[in-house]
Formats: structure tokens, C-alpha cells, sequence
């Protein structure tokens, strides 16, 4: 059994790396057998015979989600954990859309439960203006 504090060393480091996922223009270097362990979306995008599947295709760009909240979530999957106090409301809130997205469940009602305690309506307010612009 490995460690998950030895794969977090190997979090977006580029040597031994077999995949580059691109959000934002940012560039994030994995693991296959890594995300695809840890995550039944990335198991089905890598390994289930979709284009990104194929073995030839090194670089996959995940669209529709913010880089900030996509790196917290790849940390999470080498780590096993994740800061919450230290990032704001709007990144936290990305990043319940997307673990909900990919299948994340118990960090899903972490976070949920977490943002309960944080977020209160007048904030809640100005994270809605913020998002419409």
C-alpha cells in the first residue's frame, strides 16, 4: 500500500507524468492510474474508450471550470486534503460544483457543510453580483 503523503509529492509535477489537463490556459501534470483510482469521471474520460482515452493523447482540456478550484480539487486527489480556511467564498463554491461533477461525495458534504458555517446571506448576496459580471 502506498502512502497518500508520497503521492502528494508527485502532485502536478511533470516528471513521471503521463497527462497534461489544461483549465484556463494553466497547465497541471498527472497521473493517470492516479485520477482515474481516485475518481470515477477521470476513470471514465481516461480509461472508458473516449478520445481522451486514447494512449497518444497527453493532453486533455477540462473546460467549463475555474483553474484555481480544479488545482484544489487535483491536490485533494494526490493528498487526501485540502485548506479550506485559507481560500475565499467564490473559489470554494467552484469547487463544490465541480467535486458534485466528479463524483466526490463525501468531500462534497464536507465542503457543503463547511460553507453553511461561512457563508451568510449578506455574503451570499455579493458572491451572486460578483458571479454576473
Amino acid at each position: 500500500i502506498i502512502n497518500i503523503c508520497v503521492l502528494g509529492n508527485l502532485f502536478n509535477q511533470s516528471e513521471y507524468s503521463d497527462i497534461e489537463l489544461i483549465v484556463e490556459s494553466e497547465h497541471f501534470y498527472a497521473h493517470r492510474i492516479i485520477l482515474a483510482a481516485r475518481s470515477e469521471y477521470f476513470r471514465a474520460l481516461l480509461y472508458g474508450g473516449l478520445r481522451e482515452s486514447q494512449c497518444d493523447n497527453h493532453a486533455i482540456e477540462i473546460k467549463e471550470c475555474k483553474s484555481a478550484a480544479f488545482k484544489i480539487l487535483l491536490q485533494y486527489i494526490y493528498t487526501g486534503r485540502i485548506n479550506l480556511l485559507k481560500e475565499k467564498e467564490d473559489i470554494l463554491l467552484d469547487l463544490l460544483g465541480l467535486v458534485h461533477q466528479y463524483g466526490f461525495q463525501q468531500l462534497e458534504t464536507s465542503l457543503s457543510i463547511y460553507l453553511k458555517s461561512i457563508l451568510s446571506l449578506k455574503n451570499l448576496d455579493l458572491l451572486i453580483i460578483m458571479q454576473m459580471k
